[in-house]
């Protein structure tokens, strides 16, 4: 992988299998000639010149199925690993995955005012009446869930999340709203958060119980923000996606099937030979011409 961070990019790579960590590197680019920080063989591994002496910390310490790159980060003082370490720790946000309350994640955001105006300008966007959210998280002790798992919870904390809706005409819990509404309290709140702090987000089906439309703008406020390093890789099934207005094309990735395997081959949309600048790229989709299409089989129709 390939990445930024403070300013300056960065190579890291590894290769594992079932018992350990076969291959490590990680390298940078102080200049415009590539640096090696570390490089590793399983338990072998050596540092580059420039950082010899503050690796000393990690000999003996290293294990066969831990990564190098924590170590270091924990072992020495080496700033370029550990900006490398905080890139994979704090700057990749996966969905669904961590955190796994989204809706508090949310909340949370939404206590900030600047926050919350830039939340209710989008839904605005979509005909939303909403005049105001308020948030509320609340720690409590866990002493209603069932009987078989009071003993195991007894007195650790939990935490309550509600959102109290405010309409023109009138309030509501956000529970009491239909699971598209829900979907977009939870997704967005933590979507903008990341755009502002130039995060790279990661999510699997975008278009999970959202409307397209809302989806549509959100591939454009990421492609359109010029002020933001923020960065959204995501699947969809969703081929009104396939729009070269929305995307550019090398964006633009398929995946397909091997039967024989079960494995799947990844391609970008450049790849592919004559496809047209112009080309309706969801129309030559859904025609077959780049594969990757569920194929129907004619009991099903």
């Amino acid at each position: 992988m390939i990445f930024e961070k403070n300013g300056k990019k960065y190579g890291y790579g590894l290769s594992y299998n079932d018992d350990c960590v076969a291959e490590e590197n990680l390298s940078f680019w102080p200049n415009q000639e590539r640096a090696t920080i570390f490089q590793r063989t399983q338990d072998d591994y050596a540092f580059g010149a420039s950082y010899t002496k503050q690796s000393a910390n990690c000999k003996g310490r290293l294990k066969s199925n831990k990564l190098l790159l924590s170590l270091a980060a924990n072992e020495t003082d080496i700033k370029e690993v550990a900006e490398a370490f905080l890139f994979f720790k704090e700057d990749i946000v996966v969905y669904p995955g961590e955190p796994n309350n989204w809706l508090e994640y949310s909340a949370r955001q939404l206590m900030d005012s600047e926050m919350k105006e830039t939340f209710l300008r989008f839904i605005h966007q979509f005909g939303s009446d909403l005049v105001d959210v308020q948030p509320e998280v609340e720690q409590r002790v866990l002493s209603d869930e069932p009987v078989s798992l009071i003993d195991f919870l007894q007195g650790k904390q939990g935490v309550a999340v509600q959102f109290l809706l405010h309409y023109k005409q009138f309030s509501l819990h956000l529970e009491e709203e239909s699971a598209g509404i829900q979907q977009l309290f939870r997704f967005l709140g933590p979507l903008i958060d990341i755009m502002r702090q130039g995060k790279v987000f990661i999510c699997d089906e975008l278009e999970s119980h959202l409307h397209p439309a809302i989806i549509e703008e959100i591939v454009k406020d990421c492609n359109g923000n010029k002020t933001s390093l923020a960065q959204m890789i995501f699947t969809t099934h969703d081929t009104d996606l396939l729009d070269l207005d929305l995307s550019r094309r090398d964006q633009i990735w398929f995946t397909e099937l091997r039967p024989d395997t079960r494995s799947a081959d990844l391609y970008a949309l450049p790849e592919l030979r004559n496809v047209r600048k112009d080309e309706n790229i969801r129309k030559s989709y859904i025609s077959g011409k780049y594969g990757a299409l569920l194929m129907v089989s004619d009991s099903l129709r």
